[in-house]
């Protein structure tokens, strides 16, 4: 297993890194220098800073000169830089451990907005694009204030990853709270107004900014995964998952209030005394509340862990039944989980619980890669009921999601799309 999981992690990144070399071989020579800015890279490498990383590398590849500005203390030693060999992180530091810790946060964030709009200004005969990335609040202002400073030759491009302060405007919460997030949110939304163009991941997300008066040019470019060997085939029983094991139903990664597990309980109560189980590797608030009721109700077919790394991730996703995929339907357009085309990816059938006109969910639909619902444990239970008896079915549907991938969401798409905003010689 072990093996197994270290070659299939292999393999993923060497898939990407093959992909981005592969892109275009007949531009060798550099065409431009881009720049993309985001406080969060290598401190916290999260499912965007990879998307960012994988872009990075096939930019590269194709003559571009790539640098991430992020905030850091100027350590080098970072397993990113293993993964994406070309793309050159540049630490800005900002000292805050003078300030109390309930400020630090906050500080640091915006002495990043300065160091980075300074940064840029001063290198901005040598860029050709910058690329702003979600946080931190008003990230997009710097890209705007550097094309205006730099006469219009430099291109600002605001790529819209999670509109964070929008989701928790949209959540349910206290009326302070919503009060607070609903300003925050008119500020995130308001600092994309600025860029040309605006990058969204689904059609949802670009409708929405259209409604809350963004009218800057928004250019739809959909996520991407590498997709990995399959490697050999599992072996199913009725009502069971490979190895001896019950039918797994996997989640996997951070889960907070746009991401409802409470589903999953209702469900495991449903199904108690069958095979099917359900697996939370992650963190997040969600899943400490979920913790809480598997205690409190002796949950035994739910196993929560937290964070895993990615080789044993990976081996997870092999060896799951189906993958779960939450997302809270008042934040339909403000967010596309990425976990849901890696699973496609990987040949694992999707559970999607969220609204169906969302982007990940229609192309679930699209690509006949699983199943949309709404967030029921009722619902979640049958679906679930369903696949671990019918294991032709759950094949089949992991391989439409495969095909999927391969045929319509590669990263060489993706980088011929990106290519054509940020232009260069």
């Amino acid at each position: 297993m072990l093996v197994h999981a270290v070659r299939s992690s292999r393999s993923r990144v060497a898939g990407v890194l093959r992909e981005c070399r592969d892109v275009t071989r007949s531009e060798p020579h550099k065409v431009g220098r881009l720049v993309l800015v985001r406080s969060y890279y290598s401190a916290a490498p999260d499912a965007i800073v990879h998307k960012m990383g994988e872009l990075g590398e096939g930019l590269a590849g194709t003559g571009y000169t790539v640098d991430v500005l992020a905030l850091g203390n100027g350590e080098t030693d970072s397993p990113l830089f293993y993964l994406y060999p070309h793309v050159r992180e540049v630490p800005l530091s900002v000292p805050v451990g003078w300030l109390p810790p309930r400020l630090r946060r906050g500080a640091a964030q915006v002495g990043f907005l300065l160091r980075s709009a300074a940064w840029l200004i001063r290198r901005r005969q040598t860029i050709t694009a910058v690329i702003t990335v979600d946080t931190p609040l008003g990230v997009g202002w710097v890209g705007r204030l550097v094309r205006r400073v730099g006469g219009g030759r430099v291109r600002h491009v605001h790529w819209v990853m999670d509109l964070l302060y929008a989701q928790a405007a949209a959540l349910p919460g206290g009326s302070r709270r919503r009060g607070l997030s609903r300003v925050l949110s008119q500020l995130e939304i308001g600092a994309l107004r600025g860029a040309s163009p605006v990058v969204v991941l689904g059609r949802c997300v670009g409708e929405l900014l259209v409604e809350h008066g963004v009218r800057a040019p928004v250019v739809v470019i959909p996520l991407w995964a590498d997709v990995p060997d399959p490697g050999p085939e599992p072996s199913y029983r009725p009502g069971g998952e490979p190895d001896g094991r019950g039918f797994t139903v996997l989640y996997g990664g951070h889960a907070a209030g746009r991401n409802p597990l409470a589903p999953v309980a209702e469900a495991a109560r449903l199904l108690a005394g069958t095979a099917i189980a359900f697996e939370v590797l992650g963190s997040g608030t969600e899943v400490l509340q979920l913790q809480h009721i598997v205690e409190r109700d002796g949950l035994s077919a739910i196993v929560i862990r937290g964070p895993v790394p990615r080789p044993e991730y990976d081996e997870q996703v092999r060896r799951a039944g189906a993958l779960l995929v939450s997302l809270h339907p008042r934040t339909t357009g403000m967010s596309v989980p990425s976990k849901t085309y890696s699973a496609m990816a990987a040949g694992r059938p999707v559970i999607y619980m969220g609204a169906a006109n969302g982007q990940a969910a229609m192309d679930v639909v699209a690509a006949d890669a699983g199943v949309v619902i709404p967030h029921s444990g009722t619902e979640l239970a049958r679906v679930a009921e369903q696949l671990a008896n019918d294991p032709e079915r759950v094949r089949t549907l992991g391989e439409n999601g495969r095909a999927f991938m391969r045929g319509q969401r590669s990263l060489g798409s993706a980088v011929d799309a990106w290519r054509g905003l940020v232009g260069g010689a």
